[in-house]
């Protein structure tokens, strides 16, 4: 089986927030080794106080690799707006595990064999408008910068070969002074897992999809319970108008539309109002003598006086009032003719 060895780089440009810059071809950026590299990376935590590695495997995948400041790297491409930038910068490989290198010599040469790799490919998209760097660049084979490799392989009491063990939805966190033990028995391993070293803290790092975690503070050997990410609440559909049909609104209970509803209640009122005036579509027998509604108006409100009629007598002429002075009311005097010393006093 060939030892082929892509580089991984994972990193922001000047002018664009998009961060992954080179994956092996046919990788997606969605699974297995977007789940280590954000475990090492973290989002940028902690690593100004030093870097982190990785040690992965999946199926017949292995990767090997590094997260740090982006200025151990470049002297140029390391900040944004004078934020400093990090970076994760990896190797994945297929083939024999004996081809990638120890924890010791990692630590002492990350920053010679990985500025290549974040120069070569974080370059070529660096003043790249933001829509040209939407999507990663497939990387390309390279020689191991490493060379051949080579460890001793960690052996157990009885002499035969170690692997790393896993519990599902725990991490082991493991002592620091184990740590490059821990890495042998990973690199021989054959069961997939996946290793982070160089945390102060343990409590400071992400422990979802990671196996196995090497923190300064970890006195001892424990499992711990892997957080379970949370599903993301689905957000109920969008409330959409309702589109109304244009035509009659229809009842299914009556089987008719609104509009033959109202014009039956129309005809009932009519046909009522019909009998009570004593008119409409009743048969003559059962309609009244006389309108009732005209008499009605007859009683209360008499109607005036019509022209006499040839047959009818005339009214009496009406008697006029008698000159002169009347018994119980006072005689009407012409103002010309008033005296009115009575009322003033003359001088």
């Amino acid at each position: 089986m060939s030892e082929e060895c892509y580089p991984v780089v994972y990193g922001r440009t000047l002018r664009a927030d998009v961060w992954w810059r080179a994956l092996p071809p046919g990788t997606s950026r969605e699974g297995w080794l977007t789940g280590v590299v954000n475990a090492a990376v973290a989002g940028g935590r902690r690593l100004d106080k030093g870097p982190r590695f990785v040690l992965s495997r999946s199926g017949e995948r292995l990767l090997v690799g590094v997260a740090c400041q982006a200025r151990e790297l470049d002297e140029e491409r390391n900040a944004h707006e004078r934020r400093p930038l990090y970076t994760f910068v990896g190797w994945q490989l297929r083939g024999g595990s004996r081809a990638l290198p120890d924890l010791a010599a990692l630590a002492a040469h990350y920053a010679e064999w990985a500025s290549p790799a974040y120069q070569d490919w974080v370059g070529r998209d660096w003043n790249e408008h933001p829509s040209r760097v939407r999507e990663p660049h497939d990387s390309e084979s390279v020689a191991r910068p490493w060379g051949a490799g080579g460890w001793q392989p960690a052996l157990a009491d009885n002499g035969g070969p170690v692997t790393l063990g896993r519990n599902p939805g725990q991490t082991l966190l493991v002592p620091h002074q184990d740590r490059y033990l821990v890495w042998a028995i990973g690199l021989q391993s054959t069961r997939d897992f996946t290793l982070v070293n160089g945390w102060d803290t343990a409590s400071d790092a992400p422990l979802a999809g990671v196996t196995h975690l090497c923190a300064a503070d970890v006195t001892e050997k424990r499992w711990v319970r892997t957080p379970v990410p949370q599903a993301r609440p689905v957000p109920p559909p969008p409330v959409t108008q309702e589109k109304h049909d244009p035509k009659p609104l229809e009842y299914e209970e009556e089987g008719g539309s609104l509009r033959e509803d109202v014009g039956r209640l129309f005809k009932t009122v009519q046909r009522t109002v019909d009998a009570v005036l004593g008119r409409g579509d009743e048969p003559a027998d059962n309609r009244p003598a006389t309108d009732p509604w005209a008499t009605a108006k007859q009683q209360n409100y008499p109607p005036v006086a019509q022209p006499l009629r040839a047959d009818e007598p005339a009214a009496p002429p009406r008697a006029r009032r008698p000159s002169g002075p009347v018994e119980g009311r006072t005689e009407e005097i012409d103002p010309a003719k008033a005296d009115l010393s009575d009322f003033f006093d003359e001088d």
